[in-house]
């Protein structure tokens, strides 16, 4: 499965996560769905992650698609320099 970020691909993602939770082998369900076994257990921990953290319900039949942006910038300027900017024009 490439990247993708349509619905069909949350349910897919979900589907595979089904099929190991009923005992069927990663390796197995892996090939089914055209990934690697890492990318599975990637799946399985994301899932338990957000129903932990309360961002999915636990009956919710889709795992969503999380932004590849990047949470931080490390060469952006700090905020009182973009003040001092701001206050000069």
């Amino acid at each position: 499965m490439s990247y993708n970020n349509t619905k069909l691909q949350e349910k897919a993602r979900y589907n595979a996560i089904k099929e190991v939770k009923s005992d069927r082998k990663i390796a197995q369900v892996a090939r089914r769905y055209g990934c690697f076994r890492s990318t599975i257990y990637r799946w399985l921990k994301k899932h338990e992650l957000m129903i932990k953290n309360y961002e999915l319900a636990p009956n919710a039949q889709h795992l969503p698609t999380i932004s590849s942006r990047p949470k931080t910038s490390p060469r952006s300027l700090n905020n009182e320099l973009v003040e001092q900017i701001i206050q000069v024009h």
